[in-house]
């Protein structure tokens, strides 16, 4: 009992969620409840694009412009490829032999057939911003490797 786990975010519960939230100081566990009641996941978490967030945390009544700027940081950390390639430290209040599977809540139910279909929807949107990220990374890499050629070149001329 109470033994922490690693896992990762698309797997968090909504009780994971407000634990982490929580664990940010006595001054956030107000957000808690309404996390629990909204049923705030690491699914959804996932799933939010970025530029939903602050609208997202104003809905959760978070009218603290620093705690916005915090939970946002936060999940943007928890949101990184870096942060997805690795397991996250969670407290759990009981123990698990598994972490749940990812869309199942915690019934043990499986998601409904809307669910699933948003859930794809989620994955597919989050598939294709991924792939525009990557292609306008590689895009300004290029753009410096350019710059850096005619830097080197003009260097070399002079």
């Amino acid at each position: 009992m109470g033994a922490d786990q690693s896992i990762p975010l698309l797997q968090w519960t909504c009780d994971d969620v407000a634990s982490g939230v929580a664990s940010l100081g006595h001054q956030y566990t107000q957000y808690t409840q309404i996390i629990r009641d909204q049923e705030i996941d690491g699914p959804y978490l996932t799933g939010v694009p970025s530029d939903e967030i602050d609208e997202g945390l104003t809905n959760l009544g978070v009218s603290s412009r620093l705690h916005k700027r915090v939970l946002s940081r936060k999940l943007a950390a928890l949101r990184s490829p870096a942060s997805r390639r690795r397991s996250l430290i969670v407290s759990r209040s009981n123990s698990f032999d598994m972490p749940p599977a990812a869309g199942l809540r915690r019934t043990g139910t499986l998601p409904s057939q809307s669910e699933r279909e948003r859930l794809l929807q989620v994955m597919q949107m989050t598939a294709v911003r991924e792939q525009r990220e990557h292609e306008n990374l590689l895009k300004r890499e290029a753009a410096l490797l350019s710059q850096i050629a005619t830097l080197d070149s003009t260097a070399a001329h002079s």
